[in-house]
Formats: structure tokens, C-alpha cells, sequence
């Protein structure tokens, strides 16, 4: 054992330990009705999505797409 050396704990876990997604409560909104696509990623039905604007929010809001998170019938 001398010659060996100690392994960091995350490095046995790999380069995405710890990390998790944000649950829909930190978003504030989830996708409700249909997908949005947006910049390469596409967010369906019940995944957490923040809109990068307000105007867009208020948009996707008004036409149901999305709603804020807790509010969602699931």
C-alpha cells in the first residue's frame, strides 16, 4: 500500500457526482401542454422549464404551455 496513492471520494463517483437536476420548485414553472424547444434542448410535458425572458413567460403562460411549478396538475 505504500506506493499507492488515495483516491479522492468524487473521483470514484465520476465527473457528474452530486450533480442533479433543479426540482420544478427552483425552476418556478413546468411545461404543462406540448414541448418547447429551445437552443438544442426540447422540454416535454412535466419537466421543469424557466423561460428566458418575461415577455416569453408571460406568453407561454397566457396560452397555457406552461404553469407555475406547484400549480401544474400532475
Amino acid at each position: 500500500m505504500a506506493g499507492k496513492a488515495a483516491k479522492k471520494p468524487q473521483a470514484e463517483q465520476g465527473p457528474d457526482a452530486g450533480a442533479t437536476e433543479a426540482p420544478a420548485a427552483a425552476v418556478g414553472f413546468v411545461v404543462v401542454w406540448g414541448c418547447i424547444q429551445e437552443s438544442g434542448k426540447t422540454y416535454i410535458e412535466g419537466e421543469p422549464y424557466q423561460p428566458p425572458t418575461p415577455e416569453l413567460e408571460e406568453e407561454l403562460l397566457k396560452q397555457g404551455i406552461i404553469a407555475r411549478a406547484g400549480t401544474a396538475e400532475e
